[in-house]
């Protein structure tokens, strides 16, 4: 027999209450209130359901942030295993990719010319899952490029602790000074600050000098602005290619 599952998601009620009665006392904070037709095992539904809140991206359910925030908060303090993305001194994987065991900048020369002469900008914007935001850095970062990253001011400090670490350790020094991180925002959906955010990381890439001309205009291209939770479908030589072909136009995203 199959279980159901039902969420609503309120300020009134001060538990996490199961149709069974079993609850979790969450004071204080925004509450969410689960039903289900599980007879068994109702303590390791809800550890699985709070745990799936960092798995799926599940924004259009609630309507705050902070109940992400706190959430995970209840987790790593709780449980006496705290939800971890991995051992940021572990590199081995990205070893081959950007080689900091002797050879230096000899794992780059695959790259062409007319992608060296065509640098990048990256926005990228993160408030959560910095694994997924490691893995997007490292698919689109290549050392002529240059990358600034935000984390919403309301994430908890550990996340990008934890980003920053993993930076630092896996990318050598001669290659991370294009990788940079600006001052926190509070971000909220639908407001200026998420323009504010993105603008602030702008503002410091434009700001970047042009050591191959004396011209005003910064070292790179074109700019990507992209969030923690997106992925290029396009490699950088084939976003080099295409960006050509316009010509110094921009594609701008319009609500008709």
């Amino acid at each position: 027999m199959r279980c159901s599952l039902c969420v609503r998601y309120g300020l009134a009620n001060p538990f996490v209450k199961w149709q069974r009665g079993i609850r979790m006392r969450i004071s204080g904070r925004p509450r969410i209130k689960i039903f289900t037709t599980c007879k068994q095992n109702a303590g390791i539904i809800i550890k699985l359901f709070l745990l799936s809140l960092f798995v799926v991206d599940l924004s259009y359910l609630f309507v705050e942030h902070r109940l992400k925030t706190y959430v995970f908060s209840y987790l790593t303090s709780k449980f006496a295993s705290p939800i971890s993305f991995g051992d940021y001194d572990s590199c081995e994987k990205e070893s081959w990719w950007f080689n900091f065991n002797g050879s230096g900048s000899k794992s780059w020369q695959r790259i062409l010319k007319e992608e060296e002469e065509f640098p990048l900008a990256y926005t990228i914007m993160a408030f959560e899952r910095p694994d997924q935001v490691w893995r997007l850095l490292r698919s689109v970062y290549r050392p002529q490029n240059y990358y600034c990253i935000h984390f919403d001011r309301k994430s908890p400090e550990l996340l990008k602790k934890w980003l920053l670490r993993k930076i630092s350790t896996c990318i050598p020094k001669e290659m991370a000074k294009n990788v940079f991180f600006i001052p926190s925002i509070a971000v909220y959906h639908s407001y200026m600050s998420v323009l504010e955010a993105d603008l602030a990381c702008m503002r410091e890439l434009w700001k970047l000098p042009n050591k191959q001309s004396n011209s005003t205009s910064p070292p790179w291209k074109y700019l990507i602005n992209l969030t923690g939770q997106e992925f290029p479908l396009k490699n950088n030589l084939e976003l080099t290619r295409i960006l050509r072909v316009l010509n110094n136009a921009n594609l701008i995203q319009q609500n008709k």
